[in-house]
């Protein structure tokens, strides 16, 4: 059992992009990679739904998640005339 898939999703202005590798193994191990430590709450939820349908491999998911950057600066010029 090898297998590869990649998937590609937005959630408002979030990319999500998993890539999942997966080789023959007698037990079942997953290693979730780069996963945002704000995110780290997710890595029980994919483990649970990929052993809803995997029995059995070595699985290793990539997560990368890329938000737009906030350009947008405000100057308060009231606080920098009081420096």
């Amino acid at each position: 059992m090898t297998a590869y898939a990649s998937v590609r999703g937005r959630k408002k202005s979030q990319l999500v992009h998993l890539v999942l590798r997966s080789l023959n193994f007698k037990y079942l191990d997953i290693a979730i990679h780069n996963l945002p430590p704000e995110n780290v709450f997710l890595e029980e939820k994919i483990k649970k739904e990929i052993k809803k349908r995997i029995y059995r491999g070595k699985v290793e998911v990539y997560v990368f998640i890329s938000r737009p950057q906030n350009n947008h600066i405000h100057i308060d010029e009231k606080i920098v005339s009081q420096y």
